[in-house]
C-alpha cells in the first residue's frame, strides 16, 4: 500500500468485504482510506459494485486470488477491466494461492479464469512461499508489472553520515532463513513435486466436498476454485460443531458474517480426511443429541489472536 501511496497520492483503495485484513491494516499505516465492497452470488468481488465505487479518487483496487474465507479466485479479467478504463492499477492478492493455482491449473481441475499477469490490468501481485510454498512463515514474494511502479517500494535517505540508506520493506534488517529456506523449497520440488503435491491435495479436497454436498446437516459457503473449503450448518450453530471437533483435537478456523467453518487442505492432511470426515459426522449427531454440552461463546477469531486466552485483550 505504501508503494500505491507513492505512486498515485492519497486516496481510496477499494477492496471486497472477503478481501485480507492485511490490507486494512496496511492502508491504516500510511493513511490510506479503505472503501469494502460485497461479493456477488458466488463469493466473488462484485464487478457491478466495483463500477459504482471506482472514481478518481480511488489510487488502488485489490482483488484475491482466491479469497481467504470461502476459497474462490476472484474474476480478476472482468475487474481488470473497470480498473483500465479508470487508469486504476489491480493488485492481486494471491497469498495463499500463489504456489497452488498454476499447479490446479496445470492439472486441468476447477476452471477459474486468468489471475495474473495474463491479464491485462493487472499491476502487481504478492504470494506467500510460506503456504502453498512450503517454507518457513516469513517467506513471501511481491512482484510488479514493471519497475516504474516497483520503485515507489523503496525508502531512501541519502544525507546519512553513514551512508546511503535504502530499504525496500517496513523491516530494515531481516531474516535471511526463511527466505533460503523458500529458495531452497522451489530449488528442491521444482514444477513436478509441486504438481504431484497439489494433485494429492486436491484428491483430498474433492473427498470433502462430496462429503458437504451430500450431507443433509451441511451447506457449502461456495464451490472451492483451491484447496480451501467452507461450510455451515443448518439446524444449529457452526460453532457447535467447531467446538465438538476440537474437544476431539480437530482444529478449524470459525468463520463469521456469517457464521461458517473454514478448512484449508494441506499436505499433512493427505490421507486423513476420511477421517476428519468421520470425526464430522459422529460431532453432528452428538452435538444433536446433547448441544448444551459444547460452547457457543467462542468468537471466530483469525491468526495468532485466536490463541490467546485472555478475553480482557480488545
Amino acid at each position: 500500500m505504501k508503494t500505491y501511496r507513492e505512486y498515485r497520492g492519497k486516496g481510496d483503495v477499494i477492496m471486497c468485504v472477503t478481501g485480507h485484513p492485511g490490507i486494512n491494516k496496511g492502508c491504516n499505516y500510511v493513511g490510506l482510506n479503505v472503501v469494502q465492497i460485497p461479493t456477488d452470488e458466488k463469493k466473488r468481488m462484485s464487478v457491478a459494485h466495483l463500477k459504482k465505487a471506482i472514481s478518481s479518487k480511488t489510487v488502488v483496487v485489490v482483488c484475491s486470488a482466491p479469497q481467504y474465507p470461502n476459497g474462490v479466485v476472484d474474476d480478476v479479467p472482468e475487474l481488470a477491466k473497470v480498473c483500465k478504463s479508470y487508469g486504476v492499477p489491480l493488485h492481486v492478492d494471491s497469498a495463499i494461492g500463489g504456489y497452488v493455482l498454476p499447479f490446479i491449473e496445470k492439472l486441468g481441475k476447477y476452471k477459474f479464469k486468468p489471475w495474473d499477469f495474463r491479464v491485462d490490468g493487472v499491476t502487481s501481485i504478492n504470494a506467500d512461499i510460506h503456504k502453498y510454498g512450503y517454507a518457513p512463515k516469513g517467506a513471501s514474494m511481491l512482484i510488479y508489472r514493471n519497475s516504474t511502479i516497483r520503485r515507489n517500494q523503496y525508502f531512501s535517505f541519502a544525507t546519512w553520515p553513514g551512508g546511503i540508506y535504502i530499504s525496500p520493506t517496513a523491516m530494515g534488517s531481516r531474516n535471511g532463513g526463511c527466505l533460503s529456506g523458500g529458495w531452497g523449497s522451489l530449488l528442491h520440488l521444482g514444477v513436478e513435486g509441486f504438481t504431484s503435491i497439489t494433485a494429492k491435495v486436491l484428491e483430498e479436497v474433492e473427498k470433502l466436498v462430496k462429503f458437504i454436498k451430500e450431507d443433509a446437516e451441511l451447506d457449502l459457503e461456495a464451490e472451492p476454485d483451491s484447496t480451501i473449503v467452507s461450510f455451515h450448518t443448518k439446524s444449529f450453530s457452526c460453532y457447535l460443531l467447531a467446538d465438538a471437533l476440537e474437544k476431539r483435537g480437530l482444529f478449524v478456523e470459525k468463520q463469521s458474517n456469517p457464521e461458517s467453518i473454514h478448512m484449508t487442505i494441506m499436505p499433512n492432511h493427505i490421507g486423513k480426511v476420511d477421517n476428519i470426515i468421520k470425526a464430522i459426522k459422529e460431532c453432528i449427531a452428538e452435538v444433536k443429541k446433547n448441544p448444551s454440552q459444547y460452547d457457543l461463546g467462542s468468537k471466530a477469531m483469525y491468526g495468532m489472536m485466536a490463541k490467546i486466552p485472555d478475553e480482557a485483550i480488545t
